[in-house]
C-alpha cells in the first residue's frame, strides 16, 4: 500500500538516497536540508513503510516551482510518478497556485514525456545549465497553467 505525505528534516536519509540513486550530480543533504520552511512543500511517497520517491516544491504568491522530483530507480514506472505530480496539485490547489514552472535535463526523455503528459509545455532552454560527465548539458524550462481544481486529476 502506498501513502504520499510530508517529509521532514529527520527523512533526510532516506529521502538523500532516492537523490543519489536518481541524480549523476544529486542535490547534497545540506541543499535538501535548506529546503523547509514556510515557502516550500516537501512530500514523498511511502511503499509499506518505505521511501521510494520524493518532490520538493517552492511557492511565491500565486506561482511554484517544482524544484525536485525523484522516484528510486527499483520503484520507477509504476506510477509512482503520476501520484506525485496529482498531489503536486492538490497542494497548488489548497494555495491557489496560477502557474507551475520546472526545470528538466534535455536528456532525461522520460520526464519530458511525464511533464508533458500532465499538460506541461516548454517555453524556453537554458543553454549549458546542467553539469554533465563531459561539459554541460542544457535544461529545458516547462509550465503549466493551473486553472483551479478543473486540472487535478480526481
Amino acid at each position: 500500500m502506498s501513502v504520499i505525505k510530508s517529509f521532514s528534516v529527520s527523512d533526510i536519509d532516506p529521502i538523500h538516497a532516492i537523490e543519489v540513486a536518481c541524480n549523476p550530480f544529486p542535490w547534497s543533504r545540506k541543499t535538501l536540508q535548506g529546503c523547509f520552511g514556510p515557502r516550500y512543500i516537501t512530500r514523498g511517497i511511502m511503499v509499506d513503510n518505505q521511501w521510494c520517491g520524493f518532490y520538493v516544491a517552492d511557492y511565491v504568491v500565486d506561482e511554484m516551482t517544482l524544484m525536485e522530483i525523484a522516484i528510486h530507480p527499483s520503484w520507477q514506472r509504476r506510477g509512482y510518478g503520476n501520484a506525485l505530480l496529482n498531489d503536486l496539485f492538490h497542494q497548488a490547489d489548497k494555495l491557489n497556485i496560477r502557474q507551475c514552472f520546472l526545470e528538466v535535463r534535455a536528456s532525461n526523455f522520460a520526464a519530458q514525456l511525464l511533464y508533458i503528459n500532465h499538460d506541461f509545455s516548454q517555453i524556453d532552454r537554458r543553454t549549458g545549465y546542467y553539469p554533465a560527465q563531459t561539459g554541460h548539458e542544457d535544461a529545458i524550462i516547462m509550465r503549466k497553467s493551473l486553472d483551479v481544481a478543473a486540472l487535478i486529476e480526481k
